[in-house]
């Protein structure tokens, strides 16, 4: 697997810091940058394509009927989960449960991205479908006040919208996130709530074809007001079930050969992602 210039370039422009205890750490979906988190970058002490650092993950146990070859992991900024490449794909879905989340021990604000996305990855790093949910444990707050919200974007281009979701999601809830391409320039990402049977969806489009080379289903970071948003203390693994996606040719892709991702910067580490089945992944805090 390489990664294109075009993302080592961007990697190598944008200096990655954390967020510090400022008003910045404060402002959280008012000032969400969907850029930050389903643009996809390597680390700047990894930009070099020979320094990326593969380490052992977790492999099934002896007798699996699972073939695991993804028994290491990607390092990347801002994402952790898998991606699988592929041939004209048609669609992509996963269901996640909404993990309980905490804000740091310092008690500021802290945030993270689950999402499903079509191309970003692989050789198209500038062009990305996706659909997903950002959550925030805010400071000071209650934390059965954490905030839960959609997103829908096809970068760079303008359709799209982040906004809150018009039906509730709360820790614990099923929560399914697929996108389905009717065409190279058309398409729909929805959210359904399976803990209580609700759902919303927006249309997407673009001037410029979708290259529909790769599936990702991703845990990731993301920027408010040009920081790092602080990462989200999870108190469970975020565990992906029902991970799947389609071709044109009618083939269905799973976990198996999947790339695995997760997430360090100036060389810490903020996940632990393990393939668990050929349709299940797990990310778990570090």
């Amino acid at each position: 697997m390489r990664l294109s210039g075009a993302v080592l370039a961007a990697a190598l422009s944008i200096a990655a810091t954390h967020a510090s205890p400022t008003a910045a750490s404060e402002s959280h979906f008012a000032n969400f940058d969907i850029a930050s988190v389903i643009k996809v970058r390597v680390p700047d002490s990894h930009a070099r394509m020979s320094k990326l650092i593969l380490i052992p993950k977790q492999v099934p146990a002896s007798g699996s009927s699972f073939k695991l070859a993804a028994a290491e992991s990607i390092k990347t900024q801002n994402w952790a989960g898998a991606s699988k490449s592929g041939n004209n794909i048609t669609s992509v879905t996963t269901t996640v449960t909404v993990p309980g989340i905490r804000i740091d021990p310092d008690g500021w604000t802290t945030g993270m991205a689950i999402f499903a996305a079509i191309d970003g990855f692989y050789t198209c790093q500038a062009e990305l479908l996706a659909t997903g949910i950002v959550l925030s444990a805010i400071k000071g707050a209650d934390p059965r006040g954490n905030e839960f919200h959609a997103f829908w974007r096809w970068l760079p281009y303008s359709g799209g919208s982040n906004n809150q979701v018009n039906f509730p999601i709360k820790t614990g809830h099923k929560i399914r996130l697929s996108i389905t391409v009717f065409s190279p320039y058309s398409a729909k990402g929805l959210i359904e709530n399976l803990s209580t049977g609700q759902s919303d969806n927006r249309i997407l489009s673009s001037n410029k074809p979708l290259c529909a080379v790769d599936a990702s289903w991703v845990v990731g970071r993301y920027q408010s007001m040009g920081e790092w948003m602080r990462w989200a203390d999870f108190v469970e693994p975020v565990t992906m079930t029902e991970v799947s996606a389609t071709t044109g040719a009618g083939e269905t892709l799973n976990l198996e050969g999947a790339d695995l991702l997760d997430i360090e910067d100036e060389g810490r580490a903020f996940t632990s992602c393990k393939i668990d089945s050929s349709s299940s992944l797990s990310c778990a805090h570090v």
